[in-house]
C-alpha cells in the first residue's frame, strides 16, 4: 500500500471517503494480526518465563488459543479486503482492484469477515461491469489528477498481470 500512496502523492492524487476508510480498516486488521502474534506468540513467553510459544502451550494454553484466535481474525479481515491473509494484493493506485461487497464483510458466525464465497475475480471497472468497482472522490476509475498530467502512472491501468500465487483466493490476468 505504501508504493501506492507514494505514487498518488507524486501525481496529487488523493484517495477520500470510504475507499480511504476501507484503506485504514486494512491498515487495522494487519496491526490486529500483527500484534497478536508478536504479543501473545512472541513476547508472552519470554514474559512468563518459557522458552517459545510451544513450550507456553503446554502450561498456558488458554493464552495460545486466544492469540492464535485474535491472529486468525486479523489474517481473514486482510483477505477480506487484501485479497489474501499475508501480503494483500488489492490494493491499487487510485484505490482498489475490487472492493468487497457488504456481505462479504459481514460477521461470519465466528464473528470474522469471512466471505461465504470465494470472490470473482477484481473488476476492470469498465462500464457495464456488474461488479463492484471502485472510485476516487471525482467518481473516476483513476487517480484525481489534472488531464495535463499525463504521465501519471495512476491514470492509465496497470500494465502488469494480476494473476496471483496458487494459495490466493482471485486468481486470473489483467483486469484492465
Amino acid at each position: 500500500m505504501s508504493a501506492c500512496q507514494a505514487i498518488e502523492a507524486a501525481c496529487g492524487a488523493e484517495v477520500t471517503g470510504p475507499l480511504r476508510d476501507l484503506r485504514l480498516l486494512l491498515y487495522y486488521d494487519e496491526w490486529i494480526e500483527s500484534h497478536a502474534l508478536h504479543v501473545y506468540l512472541l513476547h508472552a513467553p519470554d514474559f512468563l518465563g518459557y522458552d517459545s510459544g510451544v513450550a507456553m502451550a503446554a502450561g498456558r494454553r488458554d493464552l495460545v488459543e486466544r492469540g492464535l484466535q485474535l491472529k486468525k481474525a486479523g489474517n481473514e479481515l486482510v483477505a477480506a479486503i487484501g485479497g489474501r491473509p499475508i501480503h494483500p494484493v488489492n490494493v491499487r493506485v487510485g484505490g482498489f482492484y475490487r472492493v468487497p461487497s457488504r456481505r462479504e464483510l459481514a460477521p461470519s458466525p465466528n464473528g470474522c469477515a469471512a466471505p461465504a464465497t470465494t470472490p470473482s475475480p477484481p473488476s476492470s471497472g469498465s462500464p457495464g461491469s456488474t461488479a463492484p468497482t471502485w472510485s476516487t472522490a471525482t467518481g473516476s476509475s483513476r487517480c484525481a489528477t489534472p488531464a495535463s498530467t499525463p504521465s501519471c502512472p495512476a491514470r492509465s491501468p496497470p500494465a502488469t498481470d494480476t494473476a496471483r500465487s496458487p494459495g490466493s483466493r482471485w486468481r486470473g490476468g489483467p483486469t484492465t
